[in-house]
């Protein structure tokens, strides 16, 4: 019987590997380095330089926004953390989906565009061209 593929299979070096599985279940760069035990500059040291390493850290950050999205759905009671916390969480780590839609359109009646006139404040009105 086959198990689950490995996302991180291109990665062999031990540190990168356990920081990848750090931070797949805690969507943490700071907590998945202090769980390995390393400084956390290391990680974007590696990102920066590894292509293989970046492709599987992407994989690795979705996976930990997984396990924020489980969280959320628990009760706040069972919960050890606030709410709001885990709100601005989503939001920042996933903001496609969880992130603020604000859309605004500006248009003169009838839909047509509108004319902007910007004047001086150190030049009289009369010499503004218009």
């Amino acid at each position: 019987m086959a198990g689950k593929p490995d996302p991180f299979d291109k990665i062999r070096h031990p540190k990168k590997r356990a920081f990848l599985a750090a931070m797949a279940s805690t969507a943490s760069v700071v907590r998945a380095a202090e769980i390995v035990g390393m400084d956390r500059t290391n990680h974007y040291v590696w990102f920066k330089n590894d292509p293989d390493y970046a492709a599987a850290f992407e994989t690795a950050r979705m996976q930990g926004v997984d396990v924020l999205e489980a969280e959320a759905v628990i009760p706040a009671a069972v919960r050890e953390y606030s709410d709001t916390l885990l709100i601005f969480m989503l939001k920042g780590r996933n903001p496609a989906v969880f992130g603020d839609r604000q859309k605004q359109e500006h248009s003169a009646p009838g839909g047509g565009g509108i004319t902007l006139v910007v004047r001086s404040v150190l030049q009289p009105p009369e010499e503004i061209e218009t």
